[in-house]
């Protein structure tokens, strides 16, 4: 059995093939002239263990491969491999040309379990894609993840906000996972509370300078777990004004007590609520949001409303000098963190899971 995803803590307790992926450019059918990547069976001690997965983009399965094989999908971009964030919302999904091969992967008899750790995406895959068979196979399983048990500090002096890239650390993913919206706001607030200190786990792009003055942290390079680790333990705070859900660095947070800030983009809203584990700032529904059709779709052109980047610097604003004041309030959504993760995204979930 191969596992095709996103390489996650959520597979930990799951993984236990010995068919191992490598990568072959050959076509995959006569009729596709699409350039794909070959699945063979090799020794798994031979094989470093980043082979198990795929990150992102439908695997081209060979007609004549015996193989079984599970998805995990989060979103139309895990499965179409030429199609970009925040450029979907004009495209007819029922029409593209990548479509009925993805089809004809998932329906064939060798798939045999399609995992949504999104809830809207597993409810719209099936109408995507048009087929009763995609349905029946398709479940929602949230992200497991453990919890990292963090003692809650009331005495601290210095207050700490946290904001970190993807695990590609692509320098766009500043913009759409919002950094300068949350430089622009620390930027201000440090006026303010001198106390304040702002870690960015980030690359940065060019044209975004950073003063270089204690308060500010900026870590380029790649970190171990044991260095993030470190992070996560020292600050009091999650941002992520993002485009859209950025599932495992949502859960990560929560899985060290940290309450998140963060917008009502898409898949967002599925693991931060309001009020109870973070704060959420409205207004990016015409920036990405769910269709019952497709699923995610998204426009970031829209990001360069004017409107938009003032209400989500002074929400952001409003909200970090709110926790700063109300130490009691912090600790209160830290405290519903735990009882998030416990509850909701327990590697226990995947421990009890049966295909």
């Amino acid at each position: 059995m191969i596992f095709f995803g996103r390489k996650h803590p959520i597979f930990s307790s799951f993984i236990e093939s010995k068919n191992i992926s490598l990568y072959k450019d050959f076509n995959t059918l006569i009729n596709l002239p699409i350039k794909g990547r070959y699945i063979d069976n090799m020794d798994i001690d031979n094989i470093n263990q980043k082979s198990y997965f795929f990150h992102s983009e439908t695997p081209l399965i060979s007609p004549k491969l015996d193989i079984e094989y599970i998805f995990n999908i989060e979103d139309q971009m895990t499965l179409y491999r030429h199609l970009g964030n925040g450029q979907t919302t004009n495209i007819d999904l029922h029409n593209h040309p990548e479509t009925e091969f993805i089809r004809y992967v998932l329906e064939d008899d060798r798939c045999k379990k399609i995992i949504c750790h999104i809830e809207q995406m597993a409810n719209a895959l099936p109408n995507l894609l048009k087929s009763n068979i995609i349905k029946n196979k398709t479940e929602f399983q949230r992200i497991g993840i453990p919890y990292k048990n963090k003692k809650i500090n009331n005495k601290k002096e210095n207050f700490t906000i946290l904001f970190t890239n993807s695990f590609h650390n692509w320098d766009n993913s500043f913009f759409l996972r919002g950094g300068h919206f949350l430089l622009q706001t620390f930027f201000e607030l440090i006026k303010k509370y001198p106390n304040l200190n702002l870690i960015l786990r980030s690359s940065i792009p060019k044209n975004v300078l950073i003063p270089n003055i204690p308060n500010i942290k900026v870590i380029k390079e790649f970190l171990s777990e044991e260095q993030l680790e470190e992070l996560y333990t020292i600050s009091d705070v999650y941002v992520l004004p993002a485009c859209r859900v950025h599932s495992h660095s949502i859960c990560q947070a929560f899985s060290y007590g940290l309450p998140i800030i963060s917008t009502n983009g898409w898949g967002i809203e599925e693991y931060v609520i309001d009020e109870y584990n973070g704060l959420i700032i409205k207004g990016f529904e015409n920036i990405s949001y769910n269709d019952k059709k497709f699923g995610c779709l998204e426009n970031y052109n829209n990001l360069n409303d004017v409107q938009l980047q003032n209400f989500t610097i002074r929400q952001l604003h409003y909200y970090l000098e709110f926790l700063i004041n109300n130490p009691e309030y912090l600790n209160t959504l830290k405290q519903n963190c735990e009882i998030t993760c416990q509850q909701h995204y327990s590697l226990d979930n995947w421990n009890d899971w049966k295909m």
